[in-house]
């Protein structure tokens, strides 16, 4: 969550002690909203309770998908995995790589599936490749640890504290992990 006082500054104004941004927690939202703040200027506070990612924008898959939303989502996946990959290559993220995505159809096997995905586990009765470079996996640790460090890099502050009651508590000044 972004707490701050008024609407968000615009480019052509500065922050203020007035204007802070507050961002509560630094998983992949609160540290995605850091950075891209702080690439308009912004230099927010971040406030976390254990550490970057500690939760499950940590832990995730991070399986990126370009073509597997119906019509209603597509542009959103389809920019969404454009700026993975941009952001792969801007904050140097190496765990970032392209994979094809499979289409796997349970049932029983026949005699010319049995070949077919023999890492799965259980019966698959066809598969098809839905798209030879249309998914991408990333470290979702490495990728809220590189999106915090830039933005401390760029002025952004990462505090440790927590909410209680509407109130920020036990604050104290940290750093971005590696």
């Amino acid at each position: 969550y972004a707490v701050g006082r008024g609407a968000s500054p615009s480019s052509s104004q500065r922050q203020t002690v007035d204007d802070r941004i507050i961002i509560l927690g630094a998983g992949l939202q609160g540290a995605a909203l850091a950075y891209y703040l702080t690439l308009r200027g912004a230099k927010p506070i971040i406030v976390e309770r254990e550490k970057v990612a500690a939760a499950a924008s940590g832990k995730g898959g991070g399986f990126l998908a370009r073509n597997w939303g119906n019509t209603i989502t597509r542009q959103l996946h389809t920019v969404s995995f454009q700026l993975h990959e941009e952001l792969a290559q801007t904050l140097d993220i190496k765990s970032y790589r392209k994979l094809p995505v499979l289409s796997v159809q349970p049932g029983d096997r026949k005699p010319w599936t049995n070949n077919l995905c023999p890492w799965l586990d259980g019966d698959i009765a066809d598969s098809s490749l839905m798209d030879a470079d249309g998914g991408a996996q990333v470290s979702p640790f490495e990728l809220c640890t590189k999106l915090m460090n830039a933005a401390v890099g760029r002025g952004a502050r990462q505090l440790g504290g927590r909410v209680e009651d509407g109130l920020v508590r036990g604050v104290a000044e940290e750093g971005a992990q590696e």
